[in-house]
């Protein structure tokens, strides 16, 4: 397995982990604070694991750390809104 594989297995394991969604039951202000803490803890695990230029690269379209995890939020509420409930 080679860096960029440990990089993605590292980024699914913590979004699946640590990402879910939270328009239900957090108002805007505090989805926020969420944002930013799991972005803080994003910044900090890849650091220590030797990902922080495979976190700069992931990021960059998103122009911060902050707002790629804020998109991860939303793409998790959108994906929930979108499941079909089973029968």
């Amino acid at each position: 397995m080679g860096a960029d594989q440990d990089f993605d297995l590292f980024l699914r394991e913590w979004t699946e982990e640590r990402i879910w969604r939270v328009d239900d039951f957090l108002d805007h202000r505090d989805q926020r604070y969420m944002a930013e803490r799991r972005s803080a803890e994003l910044t900090r695990l890849a650091t220590a694991k030797g990902f922080s230029d495979d976190l700069t690269r992931i990021v960059e379209p998103f122009g911060s750390v902050l707002q790629y995890v804020t998109h991860l939020f939303y793409m998790a509420s959108v994906n929930a809104r979108s499941r079909v409930p089973e029968t």
